[in-house]
C-alpha cells in the first residue's frame, strides 16, 4: 500500500535526538528505569504506544488520513510480508498450540521513495521496527527494564550502547565444503525457520507468550532485510515454528551449562537425538535459532558454520538488549559460511556493534561461492515459482472520479484473468470487474481498473489472477481515499504547536475532544477557528463537531 508511515516515527523525527531524555518524566517516574534505559541506548525518546488495535493505523483510512496530514517528505510503500504464513504456530512446552497470525500479529516491509528499506511488525498493544537508522520498540524488549506496558522507546541505530565482548564462537572459519559449482545466477532461495526461547527468555518477556511471539517475530523481521536483495541470490525467510518453554520444569536443555554444549544439546533437541526422545522442531529448518537470557560467560551467538543447505543451521544468541538483531544477523551469517572480517561496520565483523549496517565484500562473495555449490542445488531450497510477476501495484487517485487501480506485471505463466474486487471501511470484498489476462508473457504488461462506483472515504483494492486451471492467488491490498464531496474540519491533522486549527465557521457550534479509549476530555462551544490543546500531552485523539468526528495527532 502506499502510504506514509506510521505517523509515530514522523513524530519523533520533530522532536529530534539532540535532546535529553525530554518525555521520561511524562512516563515513569522510576529513576532506576531512567538509569538503566540508558545503559542501553544513549539518546532517545519515548512516547505512548497508541491505546488501539495497531492495524487500524495500517487499515483504517480515516486514521491513516488523518494521522499522516500534511506529510509528504517520505511517501512510503508498505506491505505485508510471508515471514508468517497461515501454517506459522507456537508451541509452549508445557503443550498450548497456537496459530500464529491467529495472535493478531502482522509483518509489513517498508520501501522508502529512494529505496530506503524499513520493516515492522504489529499486533494488538504492540509496535517495533525501524526506517532508515530510526529503532523503536517497546520497552519490555529492552533486557532489564522496569519500564510501564506501553511504552516505547524511540532512538537512532548508532546511538544503542555496545556491550565489551560482544563476541561469537571464535571457531567460525567457514567450512571447505566439496561438491560442483552449479552457478544459478540469481536464483532466489527460501529458507525456513524454528525458533525456540528458554524459560528465561520467558520470563525476561513478562512471562507472556505473546511477549516473546512478538519478541521472536519483530528481531527477525529487522534481519530479514540484510538478506532479502543484498545479495544476487536473494534470501527468503519463513517462520514455521516457535517453541517457547512456559516453566522451568520442563526446560528441555541442561541449566549451568557453556554456550557450546547448549547449542550440541539444542541440536540433538531439535532433531531427537543424543538421548531426546522425538524431535523439538518435526520440520528441519535451514535456520533453528535458540534465544536464552542466561548469563553464562563466554561468547553471546555460536552457529554450526555453512549449514543452511543441510538444513542444520542450529546456533544459539543470548539476548542482548538493543543490538540482538545485529547478533542474529552475525549468527545467520556464520549459518550461510560466512567468515569474521575486520571492520566495526560489517555485520560479520568479530565483535558485533551498533555501527555494523553492511556486508564485507568478501562475505558476499563467499555467499555466493557457497550458494552455487551442488549442495544447495535442490528445489526445495528454491523460492517457490509464481503463475504471475508483478512489477508494479499501485491504487491511484487523480480527482473526483479518477480512481482506481492500476499494476503491471514482468512475466505471466498460464494466467487466464485477473479478478478485480473492492471494498470500503468494512473490508469486505466483492468482485468489481474481470480483466483478461496474458496467458503465458515474459513480456512487461501493464492494467488497468477505474473504479465506476467508489466508496466515500476509504476503498481498498485487491487483485485475484486465476490459472487457466482455475488456481487463484490472492496480490496484497492497495488503498486510495476519496474525499470527493468531504469538508475538514481540521486544516492539519498533525499537531505540533499548542492549538487546533478549524476549517469551518464556528457560531457557537458544539465540540468535544476525547482520547481514543472513547473519553470526552473536555467539551463546549466554539468562539473562533482555533481550540487550545496545551493541556493534552503527545498522542492521539479525536474532535468531534455537529456529528463530523477526525482524529488527529500531538506530537510535542
Amino acid at each position: 500500500m502506499y502510504c506514509v508511515f506510521l505517523g509515530l516515527i514522523f513524530l519523533l523525527q520533530s522532536i529530534g535526538y539532540t535532546q535529553e531524555i525530554v518525555q521520561f518524566s511524562q512516563l515513569t517516574t522510576d529513576y532506576k528505569a531512567k538509569i538503566e534505559l540508558q545503559k542501553h541506548v544513549k539518546v532517545f525518546t519515548l512516547t505512548n504506544i497508541p491505546d488501539l488495535d495497531l492495524m487500524t493505523i495500517l487499515y483504517d483510512g480515516d486514521l491513516h488520513d488523518v494521522i499522516f496530514q500534511g506529510i509528504s517528505s517520505d511517501k512510503l510503500k508498505i506491505w505485508e510480508n510471508d515471514l508468517l504464513t497461515d501454517s506459522s504456530y507456537i508451541l509452549t512446552s508445557e503443550g498450548l498450540r497456537l496459530n500464529s497470525k491467529s495472535t493478531g500479529i502482522r509483518t509489513f516491509d517498508i520501501l522508502g521513495p529512494n529505496g530506503e528499506e524499513g520493516a515492522l511488525t504489529v499486533s494488538p498493544g504492540f509496535v517495533a521496527g525501524f526506517y532508515k537508522d530510526i529503532y523503536f520498540e517497546p520497552a519490555i524488549q529492552i533486557d532489564g527494564l522496569n519500564l510501564p506496558r506501553g511504552i516505547l522507546v524511540i532512538y537512532k541505530e548508532t546511538d544503542a550502547v555496545n556491550i565489551d565482548n560482544l563476541i561469537c564462537n571464535d571457531d567460525s572459519a567457514p567450512k571447505d565444503l566439496a561438491g560442483e559449482v552449479e552457478v544459478r545466477g540469481t536464483q532466489c532461495y527460501r529458507g525456513f525457520s524454528d525458533i525456540a526461547d528458554d524459560y528465561l527468555m520467558y520470563v525476561n518477556q513478562g512471562s507472556s507468550v505473546t511477549n516473546v511471539q512478538n519478541w521472536n517475530t519483530s528481531k527477525l523481521n529487522t534481519t530479514k532485510t540484510r538478506y532479502d536483495n543484498e545479495f544476487s541470490n536473494p534470501i527468503q525467510i519463513v517462520i514455521d515454528q516457535q517453541y517457547i518453554v512456559t516453566s522451568l520444569a520442563s526446560e528441555p536443555w541442561p541449566q549451568n551449562i557453556t554456550i557450546s554444549v547448549l547449542l550440541s544439546n539444542f541440536a540433538n533437541w531439535a532433531y531427537g537425538t543424543g538421548g531426546y526422545s522425538g524431535k523439538g522442531f518435526p520440520s528441519s529448518p535451514n535456520y533453528g535459532t535458540l534465544w536464552t537470557n542466561r548469563s553464562y560467560t563466554g561468547p553471546y551467538g555460536i552457529a554450526y558454520v555453512g549449514e543452511f543447505c543441510a538444513w542444520y543451521g542450529f546456533h544459539v544468541l543470548r539476548q542482548v538488549s538493543t543490538l540482538s538483531d545485529k547478533l542474529q544477523t552475525h549468527e545467520m551469517g556464520h549459518v550461510m559460511n560466512m567468515a569474521h572480517v575486520t571492520g566495526t561496520q560489517f555485520y560479520m565483523n568479530a565483535t558485533v556493534t551498533s555501527a555494523a549496517t553492511q556486508w564485507a565484500a568478501a562475505n558476499t562473495t563467499s555467499l555466493q561461492t557457497y550458494l552455487d555449490l551442488s549442495v544447495c542445488n535442490k528445489p526445495e531450497l528454491f523460492c517457490p515459482a509464481l503463475p504471475i510477476e508483478i512489477a508494479k501495484l499501485e491504487a491511484y487517485n487523480e480527482g473526483c472520479g479518477k480512481q482506481g487501480l492500476r499494476w503491471v506485471t514482468a512475466s505471466e505463466y498460464n494466467n487466464e484473468k485477473f479478478i478485480v474486487q473492492s471494498a470500503g471501511s468494512d473490508l469486505k470484498f466483492k468482485d468489481a470487474t474481470i480483466i483478461k489476462g496474458k496467458g503465458t508473457s515474459f513480456d512487461f504488461s501493464s492494467y488497468e481498473f477505474q473504479d465506476p462506483k467508489p466508496y466515500k472515504g476509504i476503498n481498498y483494492y485487491r487483485i485475484l489472477n486465476v490459472d487457466y486451471d482455475g488456481t487463484q492467488y490472492l496480490n496484497p491490498i492497495r488503498f486510495v481515499y476519496n474525499s470527493c464531496g468531504e469538508t475538514k474540519i481540521l486544516f492539519d491533522n498533525f499537531i505540533n504547536e499548542n492549538e487546533l486549527s478549524l476549517n469551518i465557521q464556528p457560531e457557537g457550534q458544539h465540540y468535544l475532544i476525547g482520547n481514543m479509549l472513547g473519553s470526552v476530555l473536555f467539551s463546549g462551544e466554539l468562539h473562533s477557528n482555533s481550540l487550545d490543546v496545551s493541556s493534552l500531552s503527545a498522542g492521539m485523539y479525536f474532535i468531534s463537531i455537529n456529528g463530523e468526528t477526525e482524529r488527529f495527532v500531538i506530537g510535542k
